[in-house]
């Protein structure tokens, strides 16, 4: 097998570089650069990082083994890194393949993302030192061997043979054909480890009562949250668990286990809506699910003097240690803070078997250095930078800032730009500009009273803390809430309170189709008491809160104008601009996720100075950093804003700043349309499943049609109408559709006025036969394909490809068209089956008459050809003499009749074609004259003497003189008497032939 291997250094000390350079192999050294698929790697604190791009469309085939993994990309050539970074050993690559090798004390845990696949190798070389029992070459996942007794000490009473004998197993030796392993100096030796046989793998138990006993020590602290599907749970103790002691069927028979350094992750998919509860017990900690679960116990954060404080109830539980940890969503590090039982003695919150409560955090939390993720127990933080760091103290954690004023930003912005006219303006909901620590105050409180209110007047209280959940920026909680509140009280779907609210809750979650009520004529012209406005506030009379639904209604809008690429109009604009005052009001966390969104949309409006106006107020507000770039008067200054904002760490800025700066280039004629379509197609992935992705692949493959790129631009549309993917943007399907249509027209009329290199059009076509167009215009395509095939003699790839097109149309005109076109051809190669084949295939049950007419035909020429005379003069009769179809139907008839021998019948269908095709008066040309020896011949043979007089007489002198009067003289003299007469025979046959 051809294949890399990378080996990690036993013992590599963090940050230590090696001296040794890389080297190529010969043999991809040697391939072509543009064929390269290189390898990334990256030393981070605690794990080496291996990055694998992987190609669009291809997914990796990766397969485990005790002492690493191999990794296969098919279609590509890997290619090393310059150096190697961290504690590298070696490495072994050829083709596609590649073989990651790890030594001793070392741990790999493996993510696909898309476009890469990423390798995690752990560094675990102190901890070996001291257990190396502890470490496995690999994540311990669904061992099957005995479970090991379980002492009442809680450790097994025999050491798990699989872990250590894999952990002091030589590395397998390479496959043949691999090249030799790039080779780097070891660091310096470590001190002599512990023997394997001596620390065994405690195994996880499962108790009578149906928990899971994790053998932790009970001074372990451990962390549970949720991450996408699945139930992660964090210990702040480095050891290998065994799940071989559980039944099958336990969730956990299958977890997923990994060693880092000074942890342990256990990662388990969770089910339907149960989440893990842990409960420290003197011999580690205990697990079970529960069913519905109760919210947690919530941990307080206060937001004061540049940090963050997170306070545990100290009666329950106290803050253990602070890990980090791989994010399985993002392939980022995420901090957690984990939390351990609130008194030594195991008798804590009063209960005998430990933590009486678990704490966390209810609600996601995101301000501009950091995000809280929600948590079962203890605190999961994904910080915003390389700055924000979570750290133990003793009422719980602290979030702080590594900058050298040791701040974070959680302070206020600037002033506001000026307010006069907002008590002017009419409110629907309960918004208070109030400080973080008051609205969770409120919120709180909010969600006590509709807690503790009677079921009938439950819902007008979730609607009150729904508003606060809104105030804090909490959209998706506040839209759960509601549906919870709606679904217990039938009556409250109707009420226009709730549907207001339910619909800015789901703007502001991101869920546009959900906000149809932002659009309802009743709630925007409610029968509320009117509130008078002056002529000077830019504003018509509205009755009292309707100027909030407005905004709302406005800020929609712009959301969807966002998403698809484009400018709000005229009456957009001018509604942000006269209630921007209203926006500004707004709490905090609220007015930071919607002033952006406003601003930017008016900054390419006429009302920009209003724009100008709040970001020059507001210099220090980074999430205003696009709306600046797209004010900047000067190309330079702008494209310099849009450029910095490429590396902006809100992913939704950071998209749009990149589409923004390939747009002004394009604009500015620096680039080419082909050029920008390829700067901009990976930037579909940036930012994924709304609109906007929707909305840029449909721009991207216009600018493939205008470079004349149309494999490419199709190729891309079909992917985007994919019905899969296409849930993202349902207002764009009908737009995709039209551009699959006019993209594919483009093509057919650029090849008809400029043809396309030979094999193009055929692609095309084949690829699209569901978008070919019916009658004389699908006909003219399949006939020009086919043609350009037969012009380079490829008569069976000709008929390959129409069969092809063919089976891909649906069924109708179309399909029967091609199907006409292929039968043509398989005359055309003495192929009647395959004549008749594709005509059936092709079939209809509704179809033109012309074309019917013209399969008819073709069916009784392949029949005739088979020697079935019969069923193809009875499918000519069907054929009405008076059309065009008619007249060739009577020509073929007349050929087969003669062919058959049937010659008064064959003498008549002659005569017809003659009636049909002949001038009543005047001279007769060489067709013409054909034609009437066609007819005397049949009239000879059936001794018609009348008929050959009349020839004789009337139409020969209408003939000139050459050789077909001379074969018509002599078939209309008398009958044949001597041995003279039979040269006319001869040459009769031989103008027939």
């Amino acid at each position: 097998m051809l294949g890399v291997v990378l080996g990690v250094t036993p013992g590599a000390i963090p940050g230590a570089m090696p001296n040794a350079a890389w080297a190529q192999p010969a043999d991809t050294a040697a391939l072509p650069a543009a064929m390269a698929l290189p390898l990334r790697v990256g030393r981070h604190p605690g794990f080496v990082r291996v990055v694998f791009d992987l190609p669009p469309g291809v997914t990796p085939l990766v397969s485990a083994r005790d002492d690493g993994l191999s990794v296969r990309i098919p279609g590509s050539v890997l290619a090393l890194p310059a150096h190697p970074g961290g504690g590298v050993a070696g490495w072994r690559v050829a083709g596609d393949h590649a073989d990651l090798s790890l030594t001793p004390g070392q741990t790999a845990h493996r993510m696909q993302m898309p476009g890469r696949l990423v390798v995690d190798v752990a560094e675990t070389a102190v901890m070996s030192q001291r257990h190396p029992s502890l470490i496995s070459a690999r994540p311990v996942r669904g061992h099957r061997s005995p479970p090991p007794a379980l002492p009442a000490h809680g450790r097994p009473a025999e050491p798990d043979r699989g872990v250590t004998e894999a952990a002091s197993r030589p590395p397998a030796p390479p496959p043949a054909g691999m090249p030799p392993p790039v080779a780097f100096p070891a660091p310096p030796s470590v001190a002599p480890a512990t023997p394997a046989s001596t620390m065994p793998a405690p195994a996880f138990v499962a108790t009578p009562d149906g928990s899971i006993l994790l053998p932790f020590a009970f001074e372990t602290g451990a962390a549970a949250f949720r991450r996408g599907a699945d139930a992660i749970l964090v210990f702040d103790e480095a050891r290998p668990v065994d799940v071989a002691g559980l039944p099958p069927g336990n969730p956990l028979a299958g977890a997923h286990v990994q060693v880092l350094a000074g942890a342990t992750l256990v990662t388990f998919p969770l089910i339907a809506s149960r989440r893990p509860l842990l409960r420290h017990v003197r011999l580690g900690w205990r697990m079970e699910l529960q069913d519905q679960p109760a919210t947690p116990a919530g941990m307080v954060l206060t937001l004061a003097d540049g940090h963050a404080d997170l306070a545990v109830a100290p009666a329950t539980a106290t803050s253990g240690q602070v890990v980090s940890v791989p994010d399985p969503l993002t392939g980022g590090q995420l901090q957690i803070g984990t939390l351990r039982g609130g008194r030594p003695d195991g008798h804590a919150g009063g209960r005998a078997d430990g933590m009486g409560a678990m704490q966390g955090v209810n609600a996601e939390r995101r301000l501009p250095d950091f995000t809280l993720l929600p948590s079962w127990q203890g605190v999961a933080l994904e910080p915003g930078s390389d700055n924000v760091s979570l750290r133990p103290v003793v009422a719980g954690f602290r979030i702080q800032s590594g900058r050298p004023d040791g701040a974070l930003t959680l302070t206020a912005r600037g002033p506001d730009p000026d307010m006069v006219g907002v008590a002017l303006l009419s409110r629907r909901f309960d918004l208070p500009a109030l400080p973080m620590a008051a609205l969770s105050q409120r919120l709180q409180a909010a969600t006590d009273a509709a807690a503790s209110a009677p079921t009938g007047d439950r819902g007008a209280a979730r609607m009150v803390a729904a508003q606060a959940m809104l105030a804090l920026g909490m959209g998706a909680e506040a839209q759960a809430l509601l549906a919870l509140a709606t679904a217990e009280d039938a009556r409250l779907i109707a009420d226009p309170q709730m549907r207001s609210l339910s619909a800015a809750a789901a703007l502001l979650a991101g869920r546009l189709g959900e906000t149809a009520a932002l659009d309802d004529p009743a709630l925007l012209g409610s029968p509320e008491p009117a509130s008078p406005k002056p002529a000077s506030s830019g504003l018509a009379a509205q009755p009292a809160g309707q100027d909030e639904m407005a905004l709302w209604h406005d800020l929609r809008a712009a959301t969807v104008a966002a998403a698809a690429g484009r400018a709000v109009d005229a009456a957009t604009a001018d509604g942000l601009a006269a209630r921007i005052a209203l926006l500004l009001s707004y709490p905090a966390p609220l007015r930071d996720r919607l002033l952006p969104l406003a601003v930017a949309a008016l900054a390419d409006t006429a009302h920009a100075d209003v724009a100008r106006r709040i970001t020059a107020a507001r210099p220090d507000d980074a999430g205003l950093d696009f709306a600046r770039a797209l004010l900047a008067t000067d190309s330079g200054d702008a494209r310099a804003r849009l450029a910095a904002l490429g590396q902006s760490s809100d992913r939704s800025v950071r998209a749009r700043a990149a589409v923004a700066l390939i747009e002004a280039r394009r604009a500015g004629q620096e680039i080419t349309a082909g050029q920008a379509a390829d700067a901009l197609d990976p930037l579909i992935y940036a930012w994924r499943g709304d609109g906007r992705e929707g909305a840029l692949r449909l721009h991207v493959a216009a600018l493939r049609d205008e470079a004349g790129q149309f494999r490419q631009a199709l190729a891309l549309l079909r992917e985007s109408a994919d019905p899969a993917l296409a849930e993202g943007w349902p207002d764009q399907r009908d737009a995709l559709r039209a551009a699959l249509a006019s993209t594919f027209a483009h093509a057919l009329e650029r090849d008809r006025t400029d043809p396309l290199p030979p094999l193009d059009p055929v692609t095309l076509a084949e690829e699209n036969a569901d978008l070919m167009p019916a009658g004389e215009a699908g006909q003219a395509v399949a006939s020009r394909i086919a043609d350009r095939l037969m012009a380079l003699d490829l008569l069976d790839q000709a008929a390959g490809v129409l069969t092809h097109m063919m089976e891909q149309a649906a069924a109708g005109p179309a399909r029967a068209e091609l199907g006409v076109r292929l039968a043509g051809l398989a005359l055309d190669r003495a192929a009647p089956q395959d004549a008749l084949l594709a005509l059936s295939a092709s079939n209809a049950e509704t179809l033109p008459q012309p074309l019917r007419d013209r399969r008819t035909l073709l069916f009784a020429r392949a029949s005739a050809a088979r020697g079935d005379l019969a069923p193809a003069l009875g499918a000519l009769a069907g054929i009405d003499p008076a059309t065009h179809e008619g007249a060739a139907a009577e020509r073929l008839r007349a050929e087969l009749l003669e062919r058959s021998q049937s010659w008064p019948e064959a003498e008549a269908a002659w005569s017809k074609v003659a009636l049909r095709e002949l001038p009543p008066v005047g001279p007769l040309d060489a067709t013409q004259a054909a034609l009437l020896v066609r007819v005397a011949a049949a009239a000879g043979q059936a001794g018609d003497e009348a008929a050959l007089s009349h020839l004789r007489e009337a139409m020969l002198p209408r003939v000139a003189a050459g050789p077909a009067a001379d074969t018509l003289r002599q078939l209309t003299m008398d009958l044949v008497r001597t041995a003279a007469d039979l040269s006319g025979g001869i040459r009769l046959r031989s103008t027939l032939r």
